[in-house]
């Protein structure tokens, strides 16, 4: 069971980083195919794509916060996400 950190984003790892977030590799794109049953996934993914992993088996873990207008596009530092109140939050989904 592995612990993988999702995301291009260098502020969400610094956050990660900081918080003493244990993980085992961090990737900034997931192929679906490396996961197995009992794996975690933390990111910021699609909706279809945490349904696919979580029908495999696969916890989600994402990555929440709410981004200003004006920060839209932005590349955000640990400290403003931490400003933002960025928090980890498990998610399950199935398509219906």
């Amino acid at each position: 069971m592995s612990v993988y950190v999702v995301t291009r984003h260098k502020g969400a790892l610094d956050w990660l980083v900081e918080e003493a977030f244990s993980f085992d590799q961090h990737l900034e794109h997931l192929d679906l195919s490396m996961l197995k049953s009992g794996d975690t996934i933390v990111g910021n993914l699609p909706i279809p794509m945490v349904s696919d992993m979580n029908a495999m088996g696969v916890d989600y873990w994402h990555l929440a916060f709410n981004v200003p207008f004006e920060l839209r596009g932005v590349e955000l530092s640990a400290t403003q996400l931490r400003e933002l109140g960025i928090s980890l939050q498990p998610y399950r989904v199935e398509a219906l």
